[in-house]
C-alpha cells in the first residue's frame, strides 16, 4: 500500500478459490446495487488490505474497487455480469449497498413497462 496525496495506491492479489461473480451483485428495491460483503473481505484478506478501508468510509470507495475488479475479470475473458453491465449505463447516478433485496431493479421494472 502506499500512499500518494489524499489517495492510496492498493494492490489487490485476487485468490483463486474467489470469483467476481461471488459478489453476487443484484437490484435493491430503491435502485441501489447490491453485492455481498464476504467477497470483498476475502479479496482484502488475500491482499493484505485492511477491509475497513471500504466498510467505513463513502461507498464510492468499494464502487471504484468493484468496478476496476470487473475491468480486470472481463479483461482475463471473465463472462459478462448484467447487473454490472446495466448499472454501468447509469453511471454517477447510482449507488451501492450490501444487503439483500427485497425485488427487481424499479428502473429495471419502468423499463419493461414501456
Amino acid at each position: 500500500m502506499i500512499e500518494s496525496g489524499n489517495h492510496l495506491d492498493l494492490s489487490f492479489r485476487i485468490p483463486p478459490s474467489l470469483s467476481f461473480a461471488d459478489l453476487q451483485l443484484r437490484w435493491g428495491s430503491d435502485g441501489q446495487v447490491l453485492f455481498e460483503w464476504s467477497a470483498i473481505e476475502q479479496l482484502c484478506e488475500a491482499s493484505g488490505v485492511d477491509v475497513d478501508l471500504f466498510k467505513l468510509t463513502d461507498t464510492s470507495n468499494v464502487a471504484r474497487l468493484i468496478n476496476h475488479w470487473y475491468e480486470i475479470h472481463r479483461g482475463n475473458g471473465g463472462a459478462i455480469d448484467l447487473v454490472k453491465e446495466e448499472a454501468m449505463s447509469y453511471g454517477a447516478h447510482l449507488s451501492w449497498r450490501a444487503e439483500t433485496p427485497q425485488s427487481p431493479c424499479p428502473l429495471t421494472q419502468q423499463k419493461s413497462a414501456s
